[in-house]
């Protein structure tokens, strides 16, 4: 189910929302007579030497600029392993730069009651900047970009897209450019109601914002991303958006009807409802989603998905991928995000599952 039919985006009214979840009791309310043992010491691993990230010569020639996302696996070595670009500004050249410094990385290990352990679920994202002003953008650049607003406003979409499609042909990319340019594709999707897109691409202009967007314009951007997130059922990015408004909003009073909905949010979550989401592998091949739930299943696969990476903070298994089949991850894995592979373009659904029992299995359904 789209928690959508059960919850309004925050810029329509929450009064006519009547929303009921059971009660839940406390640990000390169920068993008041139970004593807590702690059962395991975790340490995260620590960076011991971190290779900077090579500029690429023929972009630093023609003044171009960028940054990319790797997720990626520390060993009981330290050694780094399976690294994989989870987002980025699109340029290959940066995303293999900045893999070539990824695995020269070194760290002190994970340990788990003082033994070393894989630690699954890293991020980090590496910018590559020319050191100068960050706020520069062109005045070639700023006039098409106007004119894409006003053939957007005209709803002349096929000239719009012409001329987005033009502003990634320019010679210089500043990252200041790649955010300008990130919403005019955000403004061309919402006309074309591209929902995915849309989300996309406003993730990527906050990911390059340059300090040129005021507090209230992210907050703008945010309260879209947010509501974008609801009605994608992507209800852990949903959590992750509630906090950075959280950091920034001005005063209680703007945060609290998203207190309120977040509310909800973690009623449907904690509720009986299967959580839908539809996927489809884009040009990287990779389609990846943080879990909020321990049991998931791959089902109505068009096209070709070739395998699952169950990424945890200190647990990963790879599978196969076949149709219809469901995944029970044990409660104490923490922290869960899949990546599918496949074939550009596979469509596929991934549904989360009510809570399940505590193993590990790929169990095919009938």
């Amino acid at each position: 189910m789209s928690l959508i039919k059960a919850l309004l985006p925050l810029s329509l009214s929450l009064s006519a929302i009547t929303l009921s979840f059971p009660g839940l009791a406390s640990p000390a309310d169920a068993n008041p007579g139970a004593k807590v043992k702690q059962i395991t010491t975790i340490t995260d691993a620590v960076i011991e030497h971190r290779q900077v990230a090579k500029y690429p010569l023929e972009e630093a020639k023609n003044g171009r600029e960028g940054w990319t996302t790797l997720s990626y696996v520390i060993e009981t070595d330290g050694s780094v392993s399976n690294i994989l670009v989870e987002k980025s500004s699109g340029r290959k050249s940066f995303d293999k730069a900045a893999i070539w410094a990824a695995k020269k990385w070194r760290y002190q290990p994970a340990m788990e009651n003082g033994k070393p352990v894989q630690q699954c679920q890293n991020t980090v994202r590496i910018n590559f900047t020319m050191g100068e002003d960050k706020a520069t953008v062109s005045r070639k650049f700023l006039r098409q970009y106007q004119d894409i607003l006003a053939l957007l406003e005209k709803d002349d979409l096929a000239l719009a897209k012409e001329k987005i499609d033009q502003l990634k042909t320019f010679k210089q990319w500043r990252l200041s450019e790649e955010m300008y340019y990130s919403l005019a594709r955000a403004s061309y999707a919402r006309k074309t109601d591209d929902k995915v897109q849309e989300l996309a691409s406003l993730n990527q202009a906050l990911a390059v914002n340059t300090n040129q967007l005021t507090p209230e314009f992210q907050l703008s951007i945010l309260h879209k991303v947010y509501n974008l997130n609801l009605e994608l059922n992507r209800l852990q990015e949903v959590l992750a958006t509630y906090d950075q408004i959280a950091s920034i909003a001005g005063d209680e009073a703007q945060l609290k009807p998203f207190k309120e909905n977040l509310e909800i949010v973690k009623g449907f979550i904690n509720g009986g409802q299967d959580i839908l989401l539809n996927g489809v592998i884009g040009e990287s091949n990779i389609w990846n989603h943080t879990l909020v739930r321990k049991t998931f299943s791959l089902a109505n696969i068009q096209g070709s998905l070739n395998k699952l990476d169950v990424r945890c903070a200190n647990k990963r298994h790879v599978f196969t991928v076949e149709n219809n089949t469901s995944w029970e991850i044990p409660e104490s894995w923490q922290r869960c995000s899949v990546y599918v592979y496949g074939e550009s373009n596979t469509q596929f659904q991934l549904i989360e599952h009510p809570k399940a029992p505590q193993t590990l299995a790929a169990v095919t359904k009938k």
